[in-house]
């Protein structure tokens, strides 16, 4: 299963997740991430493109 660092609002680099975990802290299709072991960021937004990934509606 990949994992992802994900960059916070204050910066902080988090500890690499499941890609359903960072969908159940509702972070922003626009928000860096970092798939385990490589030093590549991308957006959590061109991450979900790549598989069956749906985001929830904001509260």
């Amino acid at each position: 299963m990949n994992r992802y660092h994900y960059i916070d609002e204050e910066g902080n680099i988090s500890d690499p997740l499941p890609l359903a975990a960072l969908q159940q802290i509702r972070l922003h299709p626009s928000t860096k991430v970092m798939l385990e072991g490589t030093n590549t960021w991308t957006t959590l937004g061109q991450v979900s493109q790549k598989g069956p990934v749906v985001f929830p509606a904001p509260p």
